[in-house]
Formats: structure tokens, C-alpha cells, sequence
């Protein structure tokens, strides 16, 4: 049984614990794959020890080791060895991830090729509308300063918040975007995104937020879908069959139960996010009557949300437990 945690008391540890269910599910994952595939795939045994002790402690991981974890099974459900011999190669010297939160232009600067290679599987994940390239370098500029402002206002309003999110999420990928052909959303501008294959990390857009107080609540938007990612790793949230769609609280969209459960419980953490700015006293006039706008609309989807939850959601152990947390936050929201 998984240790308890609180996401509407976030802390510094939370982080620690999230990453933790994460590095030790990547853990069981690898354990599993190297009994199967052991003989046909060759296995140097000190390095791999040395990556499984460290996920065994629940070490900070890259997004990348996450990415070509992700790759690795997709190769070998593929028969392509080969592929995943190179793969499992580089994982297997990749480091742990530096204590720290890096803005990353994808194709520009340290793990910027990287950066790169994550864009497909962000444009790949269910029921997105749009694909991603790097952005021109003054945006890319520009979008880190405004990012890089907007994670000092989260520091100074909410370092609970801070901290956890300063643990889970290694890379902030900032790039353009333009939405898929023949998705009926043309002229839509896209916020960010975030993947289970490449948790630690979220995208953003380089096109710059009408305030820092919009890019800090993008940032808190995205970190929320990596701490639900971490929350329950092995069995989900839900157990609904992906197929069935159902109205979305922030998309006009039909969607998954599970895009609505994660949809829901993001409104939950940013109106705690809102709440907690307002209560800091660290919001500037102009930030506060920006923030506090928001409240009534996030009770209303966050009730929309639940409505169709509650008609509809099979819940998971832990993904009752998260829901409930939210719901209960919810309640002193008016």
C-alpha cells in the first residue's frame, strides 16, 4: 500500500513522493521486461543494477529515461529488437536528473535534441488537437524570461506548491504549435501539455501569456497532470473503457472519463492555486483582481465536471482518494 499523499497540502516532500511511486513503478516495469526478454536482448548486469538501485530508492528521473521507457516497449511489442537493444543501451547510461528546473528550447542548448524528440509524443497523446515544433529563438527567449518569473511568483505565493513542483517536473519545453488538419479548431491557440510517457516534463507555449500570473497558473495546470500521473502509476484513476466519450468541463470536445477526471481535478489545485495567491498577500493589485476572476468560473467546470463523474466514473483506490481530496477542497470555494 502506497504511503498517503495530500495534494492540496503540497510540499517539497510531496514532490519527493510522487517521484518516488514513479521511479518505482518504472522499477517493476523493468523487472518484469528483463525476465522476458533477457535471453534475446543482451543485459550488461552492473550497469543495469546500478539504474535499478536508483529506481529502487525512488530516485528524480529525466523525462527521457521515461521517453525511451515508453520507446522500449513500443519496440519490443513491435518484434524490432534491434531498436530496442539501442534503447534500453542508452537508458541504462542515462544519470539521474539534476535537482533542478530547466526551460529547454527544443534543438537549442543542453538536452535541447532531446527536447526535440519529445514534441511527437506530446502531439500523440489521445484527443490532442494540435502538433508542436520549436519555436523561433527570440519567442523561445522571450517565453523563458516570462516562465522563468512566472515560477518565482509560485516561490513567493505558494512554496509548498513550489516545491513539489520544482521536484516533479525536471523540463518546462516551450513550442509553437498549430492545430491538426480537419479538427475543426483552426484558429485555436494551444496553452500546453503534458505526457505519462515523459513524465517530468511539460510543454508550453512559447507564444507569450497575457501576464505572469497566466503563465504561473499554466505551469501549476501542467505540474497537476504530472502529480495525478505519479499518484497512481499502476492501476489509473479510473477503470472506464477509453472509448467512451462524454462532455469535458474545459474542452467543447467530447473526451474520455479519464480526461475528464484529470480536466476536474486540475480546476480543483488552480483554484487552491488562486485561493492561496489571494491569501499570500504577495499579489500585486492588478494580479488580484486577475486571479480572483476566476474562482466562480473554476467552481462552476469543477461542478460540471463532477456531474458527469459522479454519473459516470469507476474509481480506482487512489483515484477515489484524489478525487475526494479535491472535492473536499472544492467545498470552501465560493
Amino acid at each position: 500500500m502506497s504511503p498517503a499523499i495530500d495534494l492540496f497540502n503540497p510540499t517539497r516532500q510531496t514532490g519527493v513522493a510522487l517521484n518516488a511511486r514513479m521511479a518505482k513503478g518504472l522499477h517493476a516495469s523493468l523487472t518484469y521486461m528483463f525476465a522476458q526478454i533477457g535471453a534475446e536482448i543482451a543485459v550488461d548486469g552492473a550497469r543495469a543494477s546500478t539504474l535499478m538501485d536508483r529506481l529502487a530508492e525512488g530516485s528524480r528521473e529525466s523525462p527521457e529515461l521515461y521517453r525511451r521507457h515508453y520507446q522500449l516497449v513500443t519496440d519490443i511489442g513491435a518484434g524490432d529488437l534491434t531498436a530496442a537493444n539501442n534503447n534500453l543501451n542508452t537508458m541504462l547510461d542515462l544519470p539521474a536528473a539534476e535537482q533542478t528546473t530547466r526551460v529547454l528550447t527544443p534543438g537549442s542548448g543542453k538536452d535541447g535534441d532531446e527536447a526535440l524528440r519529445l514534441l511527437p509524443y506530446f502531439a500523440a497523446e489521445p484527443d490532442t488537437l494540435f502538433e508542436f515544433s520549436a519555436p523561433p529563438s527570440t519567442e523561445a527567449k522571450q517565453a523563458t524570461l516570462q516562465i522563468t518569473a512566472a515560477m518565482e511568483l509560485i516561490e513567493r505565493c505558494l512554496p509548498g506548491l513550489a516545491g513539489e513542483i520544482d521536484e516533479t517536473i525536471v523540463w518546462v519545453v516551450v513550442a509553437s504549435g498549430h492545430a491538426k488538419p480537419n479538427t475543426g479548431v483552426e484558429n485555436a491557440r494551444f496553452g500546453g501539455g503534458s505526457t505519462f510517457k515523459a513524465y517530468g516534463s511539460v510543454l508550453l507555449n512559447c507564444d507569450p501569456a497575457n501576464s505572469v500570473s497566466d503563465r504561473a497558473l499554466s505551469i501549476v495546470h501542467e505540474a497537476t497532470h504530472n502529480a495525478l500521473f505519479a499518484f497512481a502509476p499502476g492501476d489509473g484513476l479510473v477503470e472506464n473503457d477509453l472509448q467512451d466519450r462524454f462532455r469535458s468541463p474545459l474542452r467543447r470536445d467530447k473526451r474520455p472519463i479519464e480526461g475528464i477526471y484529470h480536466a476536474t481535478f486540475v480546476i480543483a489545485r488552480l483554484a487552491y492555486t488562486v485561493r492561496q495567491m489571494m491569501a499570500s498577500g504577495r499579489l500585486d493589485r492588478a494580479q488580484r483582481e486577475q486571479v480572483e476572476q476566476a474562482l466562480p468560473e473554476y467552481r462552476a467546470r469543477f461542478n460540471n465536471g463532477m456531474a458527469v463523474l459522479n454519473d459516470h466514473a469507476r474509481y480506482t483506490g487512489l483515484g477515489r482518494d484524489a478525487i475526494d481530496q479535491a472535492r473536499a477542497h472544492m467545498a470552501g470555494v465560493d
